[in-house]
């Protein structure tokens, strides 16, 4: 797993952040990092280029904690409908996905749904409902 923490920390450097976002904190994209150590791992096997995550960090539930939306970037995990992106909590050990989703862009709404903020995915909102975010009805 060093390895991919290495290529992390400088994959960060290289390439801007999603829109908006902040900068992830290490510790934050190390514990992503082993989240998805299978599909990243997935991903480097299929062609041999290690797959590059960005970070953006925002607080979706008022608990003044953020919680992260990631984007897992290479071509296994990318394609017409945009790349694999997941919205993790983080307040327990293990990151808790809340959404995967296939999308080109996703960022925080202004309106909220049992008391998290909306998500918008490509556009469209998605609320959450039952412990995970969902496609607003």
């Amino acid at each position: 797993m060093k390895p991919l923490l290495a290529l992390l920390a400088l994959s960060a450097l290289a390439f801007p952040a999603i829109a908006g976002s902040h900068q992830a904190p290490l510790d934050v994209q190390a514990r992503v990092v082993d989240a998805l150590a299978d599909d990243m791992r997935a991903a480097e096997e299929s062609d041999g280029v290690p797959a590059h995550l960005e970070f953006q960090m925002v607080d979706l539930n008022g608990d003044g904690r953020a919680e992260v939306i990631v984007q897992l970037l290479h071509p296994f995990h990318c394609g017409s409908r945009g790349c694999a992106m997941f919205v993790f909590d983080l307040t327990a050990h293990w990151p808790r996905s809340l959404a995967d989703i296939l999308a080109s862009e996703v960022k925080p709404a202004r309106t909220a749904t049992n008391g998290w903020r909306d998500i918008l995915v490509d556009g469209r909102r998605w609320t959450f409902r039952q412990g995970r975010y969902r496609v607003a009805r």
